[in-house]
């Protein structure tokens, strides 16, 4: 079976570019209506040039179960042309059965989950047992716009699946991360990543821009990316209102400055910027407060530290968050009534979307929706990520990674798929010393310093704080829990590492509080017992 590349806003093509979006601008207003089928069907035979061999080993049920989250966007966005051709197909299916069964029942809706079996054939594309998706949100502002016609790659991300772990990764890419990279084997040459893209579709010697991009995250990572996904702005604005918006938590308060693209039009004031509060605590956003909370760089007033790239890398993964959980959260739906949302939000943001990722496997495996693991591992590629492989450089203060061999980002992301938890639960860790003295070489608490620090442990080396020499009564280590059992992972992990005498799972009871750190969990080293 082949596969289509798919562009849902036009017919398919290679990839967006700025000439595509001139052009779609100029003409969007002035493009004669089409029917759904006629739109498909011309989509369909612009489409044929781009045809490629997949190899597919996953049932439908490993897929989605393990998967929903990797490809919930991909999956919103990539269906139109897919669920054209299986209609088709269960059609002619229908014609058969009428002709050689007549009172057999048939399938008249496409979304039905009853069809699927007959209009469907749900597979992932693999290597050595991971599954890649490139996410890349584009700046195209609309014409008319201070901004038109840019293609800033603004967001860059990676997912991976882990067949043999069953966790997904979504790495964030902050844009100003300077990087290594390769044309054609040649290099390395070295930018920010976000200008691989625009060097790809500046030369002639590579195909495009993505094609560069795509290449060489795969030499960061060290897999293989099958699929890609490209959103424009407006994309992430249309899909936050199509889900009735979203649910973010804002752990400080904010005042952001924010370009304003139509400044004296569109409900607009006729001002360079605009400025947008945020006040802490879960709040519900529409599309627009979404997109600037995932966007804003400068911050005027209030936490300062929401006005770093990575803080921004956070941000724009707090709104995937949320589209998805308002998108499995409708539990007593019916996989119909699911599909059938599922379509019309497809139908609302598909214009702003690019994908080569069919539906199939989505709508196939939505009856399996209630089992799935919904709660991907997220990293931003930070100072403190990896124990601080990544540094700031001479070059006008920009970061980059310290290897550029990419061995520790690889190493790292190996240790967070043989931990998991222990990553994901983001614990503040707090080591008390109470031996009354000064930590030793052969300490076991220097040896999870040094493993944190050194990238050897999946624990995020800035939740770590290690207290100065004090003199304890107790014996031996004990654990304290503060997380209320959020975070037994991690709490089982450091009683086994450091051989706990005792675990303390409701510290209020034994008089045990948070010091001024505010620590999820508390590692107190007391003197071993007398033997």
């Amino acid at each position: 079976m082949k596969k289509v590349r798919i562009n849902l806003g036009e017919p398919a093509t290679k990839t967006i570019t700025k000439e595509k979006i001139k052009r779609e601008n100029k003409t969007k207003n002035e493009a004669p209506s089409m029917s759904r089928v006629d739109r498909f069907k011309a989509q369909r035979a612009k489409s044929e040039k781009n045809v490629k061999k997949t190899s597919k080993k996953n049932s439908i049920k490993t897929f989605f179960k393990r998967l929903i989250t990797l490809l919930l966007l991909a999956g919103i966005i990539a269906g139109g042309y897919m669920l054209y051709t299986r209609w088709q197909r269960l059609q002619k299916f229908n014609k058969t059965t009428i002709n050689n069964t007549p009172d057999a029942k048939i399938c008249d809706n496409i979304l039905d989950p009853k069809c699927w079996g007959q209009a469907l054939s749900p597979k992932l594309e693999q290597e050595n047992g991971v599954t890649g998706v490139m996410i890349i949100g584009i700046d195209t502002r609309e014409a008319g716009g201070v901004n038109a016609g840019l293609m800033n790659t603004d967001t860059i991300m990676v997912a991976l699946y882990d067949h043999q772990t069953k966790k997904t990764t979504i790495m964030s890419f902050p844009r100003d991360l300077y990087v290594p990279f390769y044309i054609n084997g040649n290099g390395p040459y070295h930018s920010k990543i976000n200008a691989i893209y625009a060097t790809g579709e500046a030369r002639n010697d590579v195909d495009d821009g993505f094609d560069l991009l795509e290449e060489n995250l795969e030499r960061m990572v060290g897999k293989k990316i099958q699929y890609r996904v490209l959103i424009k702005l407006q994309g992430v604005q249309d899909a936050v209102n199509a889900v009735g918006g979203v649910e973010i938590d804002v752990p400080k308060y904010v005042k952001a400055q924010y370009p304003n693209d139509y400044p004296g039009r569109n409900g607009k004031p006729n001002t360079q910027w605009l400025y947008y509060e945020f006040q802490p605590g879960r709040q519900k956003m529409d599309g627009e407060h979404a997109l600037v909370w995932a966007r804003y760089r400068y911050v005027i007033k209030g936490d300062m530290t929401q006005g770093s790239d990575f803080a921004r890398g956070r941000r724009q993964q707090q709104v995937i968050d949320g589209i998805k959980e308002k998108i499995l959260d409708d539990k007593e739906d019916s996989t119909l009534k699911k599909a059938e949302k599922y379509w019309d939000m497809f139908q609302t943001i598909s214009k702003n979307v690019d994908a080569n990722i069919g539906l199939e496997e989505v709508f196939a495996s939505f009856t399996l929706m209630d089992e799935a693991d919904t709660d991907p591992i997220n990293i931003v590629i930070d100072p403190n990520f990896a124990g601080g492989s990544i540094v700031t450089g001479s070059n006008g203060g920009n970061y980059m990674f310290r290897d550029e061999s990419f061995n520790a980002l690889q190493n790292y992301l190996a240790l967070i798929w043989k931990n998991p938890s222990l990553y994901d639960d983001d614990s503040r860790i707090l080591v008390e010393n109470h031996l009354g003295r000064y930590y030793l070489s052969t300490d076991k608490a220097t040896k999870f310093r040094d493993e944190v620090y050194s990238g050897k442990l999946p624990v995020i080396s800035s939740n770590l704080t290690m207290t100065t020499a004090t003199k304890g009564e107790a014996t031996g280590v004990i654990i304290v829990d503060f997380s209320k059992g959020k975070m037994n992972s991690t709490t089982q992990y450091l009683a086994e590492y450091f051989g706990a005498a005792k675990i303390i799972e409701d510290p209020e009871n034994y008089g045990y509080t948070q010091s001024g750190y505010e620590e999820d969990i508390k590692v107190i080293v007391n003197p071993e017992p007398v033997k």
